[in-house]
């Protein structure tokens, strides 16, 4: 799979992605009340052992009292 297959939302309704070294910004229009999006990322693991996944965090960019968030978890790249 090429570099350009990997950085490429698995779904519609992003319309813009910036990579970085530590993050990936996914830019969309407004979402509507109810409506959920699910945005999935290849990543690859350099160095086995046991890490925490920080939150994956989102709010809108001019009204930040919207926003939504996930819960952290722990992982093990063996």
């Amino acid at each position: 799979m090429s570099e350009e297959e990997t950085r490429k939302a698995t779904t519609n309704a992003v319309n813009y992605q910036d990579f970085r070294d530590d993050r990936v910004y996914s830019y969309m229009d407004e979402l509507t009340v109810g409506r959920q999006v699910t945005i999935q990322i290849n990543l690859c693991a350099v160095y086995p052992g046991n890490f925490y996944l920080p939150p994956v965090w989102c709010e809108a960019m001019y009204d930040h009292l919207i926003r939504a968030n996930t819960e952290g978890n722990h992982v093990i790249v063996e």
